[in-house]
């Protein structure tokens, strides 16, 4: 079985893995309206699930805002309503500066101008 390097490292461990299942379990069940976005979402879920934070940033560059969710004390992003995606995921900024991540995911200090 392919294990994937995230779960290898324990970056992402079983614990992350039942969080984000539980904000795709709330995404299934929860009413949102088609005039819904990032922002809305995430600060919904994280009201429902106390160990997440709600991260106002900006995704690629900057001038894309866009919100992700992240378990409180790690670099793990629960990206609930992904830009461009068809369904919610999970991946870790941490690692060697070749992981794509973290260039995607920007807080307003890391942003670059361009």
């Amino acid at each position: 079985m392919l294990i994937p390097y995230a779960r290898q490292t324990g970056d992402i461990s079983d614990h992350h893995l039942e969080l984000f299942q539980l904000v795709v379990s709330l995404l299934d069940n929860l009413d949102i309206k088609l005039d819904a976005n990032c922002h809305d979402v995430c600060e919904v879920l994280a009201r429902l699930i106390p160990e997440l934070d709600h991260i106002w940033g900006w995704f690629f560059r900057k001038g894309q805002h866009h919100s992700w969710l992240s378990i409180r004390g790690t670099r793990i992003v629960i990206d609930a309503y992904p830009i461009a995606g068809a369904l919610p995921f999970i991946v870790t900024l941490e690692g060697s500066i070749a992981n794509p991540w973290n260039e995607l995911y920007l807080l307003p200090e890391r942003v670059h101008d361009s």
